[in-house]
């Protein structure tokens, strides 16, 4: 999140939540409910920023520190590695049908791992300029799915 400063415009655009994702032979596929403590007992695949959002949870509730097997470069990457071994993954619940057809799916854990929003910054002008509002509009009409 862009930090709050009187000269600084912030728009929300979207709100995205990250879910638990596994292969579709994962153990934890087979349960009706994952229970947060399970997600201790496998190594998981990231992305570089993974850790920093979903270890705060698990720290406020004293379970041990995640097990993180490999850290890829992108999303493509984590798909193919949860699709090859039991990690667990974090992904964009608007990802989950590109990751459905690699055979990773969503797993039974109520709710979101964790959540953002995203938007844009801009600096406060005494009249917004139409440049501004166009780039914002095209933003908001990109596709998010």
């Amino acid at each position: 999140d862009f930090p709050v400063h009187p000269d600084i415009c912030k728009e929300h655009i979207q709100s995205v939540e990250y879910v638990l994702c596994g292969r579709r032979e994962h153990p934890l596929s087979r349960k009706s409910q994952v229970e947060y403590q399970a997600l201790t007992d496998y190594s998981w695949a990231v992305l570089p920023n993974t850790l920093e959002k979903l270890q705060p949870l698990f720290d406020s509730l004293e379970f041990p520190k995640l097990d993180i097997a490999i850290e890829v470069a992108s999303v493509d990457e984590l798909i193919v590695a949860a699709s090859t071994e039991d990690y667990l993954v974090a992904l964009p619940e608007s990802l989950l049908g590109k990751a459905e057809v690699a055979g990773v799916v969503r797993l039974p854990l109520k709710g979101a791992l964790y959540k953002f929003s995203v938007g844009v910054a801009y600096m406060k002008e005494a009249q917004a300029s139409s440049s501004i509002a166009s780039v914002i509009s095209i933003i908001k009409t990109f596709s998010w799915d």
